[in-house]
């Protein structure tokens, strides 16, 4: 940024030095040519605008010429050294007399340094206006509103004690125009602006946030789980909601003439306009004890299995309890919470999100609320409990015609993580005058998350004159995208404003020149980062300095980012790839620590470290020993990592809240016939990282045999697009690409290729169009829990099993036959991807491939799946002709054809192509082939279209046989092309380009038995398991025949 700043400012000063040759006395003739000439200098901030002099004066006795340039100006991110290089540039080549005379730059009456940012500035004093006073940062206030108690580490130099107010672009909201609810910018691509923000703020942006230590709050729903279950004593059964009292201290109602008493109940299940469960009911208080006793449990009847977040409410009162305790009792175990009552009340507050399994389960499925308090005599109050997310509940209509019959009254269908902000804070119990500020609705929309930050904040030490539930938000930020064509990136926008008509300070008398700040250094971290990892030419489109509601109306520091545009195919061609989300949100994540750190003085923090990586584990004996690596931030290199967080699962549960290891190593005992799930994450004075992937074990009590589980499957990725001159897009059937656990913006499939084709309306958009068949479902994509899912198979054949990391199987110690029976190497969706200058996702390495023909020469068994197997060997073979020769004569196989080109599905053995069917896993077909050497007596189901469970294997290879030992195992039931090849005798294979975890779920088992059985693994005992027993043996013999030669020699002495 500075260098091009730079040099743009050098050109300035050559034009001016032109000019002046020309009048040369003439300084206002030489500066309106020289900025004409900038104007065409093409650089992005200054592309629109007047850029002129609006007037200078220049003072012979001073040596000084001021100089204020026009507005426009403002949208530059400035920085000193590009500042003193212009200032240097005019003043040398000013016309006589005023050459070398200092040079002054203003700006709308600022000077041009007051726009640097404060944490940019080295020379220039800082500016005390953009710093809080002292007297509004007591340090005894910087606490959460929800604190997670007993944890094993928590951020100590991150964002601990702040609270941030974000949110993501628009949603479906209810148009009555058109009598229909409706999203508010075009699908382009598979997605919609209303839908694609989401997908970065949600998996991505408030984990790392929270991560860092900050309490987030979210004006939409942020939870996925379309199922909701609300629990509150005034609704629910005698079974869901339990009261204990103590011997002192018992739950009542409160009491009407001293304080409000209207809470939550939920009276109905459909709400209008104007609705407000949070006053149709009312809430329970207790006084509170050290050493409290009673407790209120929320037993919820849970739909389904599956994660759900859990939201709490009560009551602020007068001496509400700081710390209230809140304890979550889940799948994985307990994690309690302290909740500060004196802020939040009377709207949902989220805790976190956990695993539930249907049905009604206290012991591992409810919240309790006990009276345990540091201060006797407070007042803990309980309302209702929400766990999921939900679909819409707010029904609209068209407004009543006279005469006419009265509205038909719907609800959008859709789950509330789709809809806008309007209609989440109706039903969190804010106040009309939240949501409700126009009869436009589209409108209402974005003016009600400005005045919900102000309805948060109110009350607080940030906001003391406003009403509200008194939440000290720090700052609010929110994420679009927008518009617009190029033939290159649009680029990144930043906005805000820092006069609201007349007022240029927050109610801390902070200065709103930080909200410029603050959007300088959110676009600049963002751009710069971008920049660095993916696209050098990404535009930084600057900064702009206007009235846009949710920059005005914020009584917080508050910016925009437009990150990219959603209209153009070259910023989408980055926007979909999951690791550019993590990038930016990580670069958001940067800036807001950054300029937290700026406004209140703070000089120490930490970034997070990155997920460890090398994540392995092998048996020791009974036991298991674990082991990872620090990973290395490319982007931030002074980023360490102070030690780490083991998180363990047992089967389908949750994880526990984790431990805290100094080391990177790690030795535990299995209970024999359980399977364990591991992650790992990185911790620093910071925070904490996003986690590994997951690695499973299991040590059965009657072993069969030991397997050896390799995870290459780590692939994330946009859908591969194509262009010509005419024509591109993204070709979901060719390849999908591979979303990070799960994709939430995908609309559907794009139906427009044709360049030319111009937007003409929303429904009409031109190039890009797509459909909205996928809108509300959610797209499975790599979880990163296979090796799980591969283990439970072979547990259910009594063989046990460790898992390995595919960087950590490089340098893996001991594979070989006689530790391993057999070795299954997951490749999932793997492929080399390239977005940008990235190329990530190498298969079968050189490393990799020397191990696994290492094995299989000892007499090992391999099994690997993966649908882009052998396309990616063949596309390196001309390279390395060592690839070809270790697919053909070690794996046994090779290329016959990239894409499977699989359109149907077989459903029904009677049947040849059926249409595909209409659930939510859609299935193809692989059958066995009529080999004589075949082993398997029946045909599969695989997954071959979007789905919420499983991930999409749209287009497979075509397999074929890579020497004369080599045959066909399975063939695609479509066309009966080969889907997998095997090799019995000197070499034990079986390649299938069907990965073995899209197999449908319920045929798995029986796959993997028929897989045993091919490989001669069906015995009590194969080899692996022999030869560790025979060596158990030799090793004891050896001892005991030590003892029997040294006894004599001890007794001839």
């Amino acid at each position: 940024m500075t260098r091009r700043l730079y040099s743009i400012f050098l050109f300035l000063a050559i034009c001016i030095s032109i000019a002046a040759q020309k009048t040369d006395g003439s300084i206002n003739s030489s500066l309106d040519s020289v900025f004409t000439w900038f104007r065409e200098a093409n650089y992005p901030t200054l592309r629109y605008g007047n850029l002129k002099v609006d007037n200078y004066s220049a003072s012979l006795s001073d040596s000084l010429i001021q100089i204020s340039l026009s507005k426009p100006f403002r949208n530059v991110n400035y920085r000193e050294d590009a500042i003193k290089a212009l200032k240097d540039s005019i003043s040398k080549n000013l016309p006589a007399p005023y050459t070398n005379f200092d040079v002054e730059l203003y700006i709308s009456s600022k000077n041009i340094y007051d726009y640097v940012p404060n944490d940019m500035r080295k020379e220039t004093k800082k500016d005390k206006s953009r710093i809080l006073n002292l007297r509004n940062r007591d340090k005894d206030d910087l606490k959460n509103v929800v604190t997670k108690v007993g944890a094993p580490c928590a951020p100590s130099a991150g964002l601990q004690g702040r609270h941030i107010a974000l949110w993501a672009s628009h949603g479906y909201y209810f148009e009555p125009s058109q009598n229909l609810w409706i999203l508010q910018r075009p699908r382009f691509w598979g997605i919609s602006e209303d839908t694609y923000t989401p997908s970065v703020v949600l998996p991505y942006l408030i984990p790392m946030l929270e991560n860092a230590g900050a309490n987030v709050f979210y004006p939409r729903e942020r939870d996925v789980q379309k199922n909701e279950v609300i629990v509150d004593f005034e609704t629910a059964k005698t079974t869901e909601y339990v009261e204990e009292n103590a011997r002192r201290a018992k739950w009542h109602n409160p009491t009407p003439d001293r304080v409000d008493t209207t809470g939550f109940a939920q009276k109905k299940k459909i709400y209008r306009h104007g609705d407000n469960p949070f006053e149709d009911g009312s809430y329970r208080v207790i006084r509170s004890h050290p050493n409290g006793s009673a407790y209120t449990d929320w037993i919820p009847e849970i739909p389904e299995d599956g994660e759900y977040a859990v939201y709490v409410s009560y009551k602020t009162v007068s001496k509400s309890t700081e710390d209230a305790h809140y304890t979550v009792f889940h799948t994985g175990g307990e994690t309690e919470f302290v909740v500060d009552q004196t802020k939040g009340g009377g709207t949902w507050i989220y805790l976190g999100t956990f695993k539930f399994k249907a049905g009604s389960h206290p012991e591992m499925g409810k919240v309790r609320l006990t009276n345990q308090s540091e201060e006797k005599g407070n007042h803990v109050t309980a309302d209702a409990v929400k766990f999921g997310g939900g679909v819409g509940c707010v029904e609209r209509s068209i407004a009543p015609i006279p005469g006419a019959p009265d509205p038909f009254f719907f609800t959008s269908e859709k789950p509330k993580y789709l809809e806008c902000a309007r209609y989440w804070l109706q039903m969190a119990g804010f106040s009309d005058s939240v949501y409700c500020g126009q009869n436009n609705e589209y409108k209402t929309d974005y003016m009600s998350r400005a005045i919900w930050v102000n309805a948060l904040s109110g009350g607080s030490r940030l906001n003391k004159k406003t009403k509200g539930i008194g939440i000290p938000i720090d700052l609010a930020l929110a994420l679009h995208t927008d518009a617009g064509i190029d033939t290159s990136t649009v680029g990144s926008l930043a906005i805000f404003l820092t006069s609201d008509m007349g007022k240029t300070e927050y109610p801390t008398g902070l200065s709103r020149m930080a909200s410029r700040d603050f959007a300088d250094m959110v676009e600049s971290q963002v751009v710069e980062d971008i920049k660095k990892v993916y696209c050098p030419d990404w535009h930084n489109r600057g900064l702009r300095d206007e009235a846009y509601y949710e920059a005005r109306v914020p009584e917080v520091p508050t910016m925009l980012l437009e990150l990219l545009s959603h209209q153009n195919f070259e910023d989408m061609k980055y926007a979909f790839d999951p690791e550019f989300k993590f990038t930016v949100a990580r670069s958001i994540y940067k800036a807001v620590i950054k300029f937290i750190a700026s406004i209140n003085k703070i000089e120490d923090y930490e970034f997070t470290p990155l997920a460890p990586s090398h994540f392995s584990i092998d048996f020791n004996g009974d036991k298991i020993n674990l082991s990872w690596r620090p990973t290395k931030d490319s982007l931030e290199p002074s980023v360490t990592t102070d030690g780490y967080l083991l998180y363990t699962a047992i089967g389908d549960n949750g994880f526990n809240n984790g431990i805290y290891l100094e080391s990177n190593k790690y030795s535990m005992e299995l209970h024999k016939d359980s399977i364990y799930r591991f992650k790992v994450t990185a911790v620093n004075r910071g925070g904490e990282s996003f986690p590994t992937e997951i690695l499973s074990a299991s040590i059965a009590s009657k072993e069969k045999g030991r397997v050896l589980i390799v995870n290459g499957f780590n692939r994330v990725s946009g859908p591969e697009f194509f262009e010509d001159s005419l024509s591109g897009g993204f070709v979901d059937s060719k390849d999908p690409g591979v979303p990070y656990i799960r994709d939430i913006s995908k609309t559907g499939s794009q139906t427009n290729f044709t360049k030319s084709d111009p937007y003409i309306s929303n429904d009409q958009p031109g190039f890009g169009a797509c459909e909205k068949n996928l809108e509300g479902q959610i797209i499975a994509g790599n979880t990163f829990n296979y090796p799980y899912v591969h283990g439970k198979a072979l547990h259910s054949l009594g063989f046990s099993f460790v898992s390995t990391s595919d960087e950590a199987f490089e340098s893996y110690n001991n594979v070989d036959k006689n530790n391993f029976c057999m070795v299954d190497y997951i490749l999932g969706m793997e492929k080399e991807t390239k977005c940008g200058m990235q190329k990530r996702y190498n298969v079968l390495n050189y490393a990799t491939r020397k191990r696994l023909s290492k094995y299989l020469l000892s007499g090992g068994n391999l099994f690997m799946s993966g649908a882009y197997i052998m396309s990616e060997l063949e596309e390196t073979k001309a390279e390395y002709p060592s690839v070809a020769k270790f697919a053909n004569e070690v794996l046994g196989v090779k290329l016959k054809a990239a894409t499977a080109d699989i359109l149907w599905c077989k459903t029904h053995a009677i049947e040849y192509l059926t249409p595909l069917p209409k659930s939510d896993i859609q299935l193809s077909q692989i059958q066995s082939s009529f080999s004589i050497k075949n082993d398997f007596k029946r045909s599969y189901k695989f997954n071959n279209r979007p789905s919420e469970r499983q991930y999409t294997v749209a287009s497979p290879n075509i397999l074929d046989k890579g020497n004369p030992n080599a045959f066909v195992v399975f063939r695609y039931l479509e066309n009966g092309e080969p889907a997998a090849v095997g090799q019995k005798g000197k070499l034990n294979t079986l390649i299938s380009a069907v990965p073995f975890e899209s197999i449908d779920e319920d045929e798995q088992n029986q796959f993997m038995k028929e897989l045993v059985t091919f490989f001669g693994l069906t015995g009590s005992k194969n080899k692996a398991s022999k030869s560790k027993n025979a060596a158990k043996k030799t090793a004891t013999a050896k001892k005991k025949n030590v003892v029997k030669k040294t006894t004599p020699k001890k007794t001839t002495k």
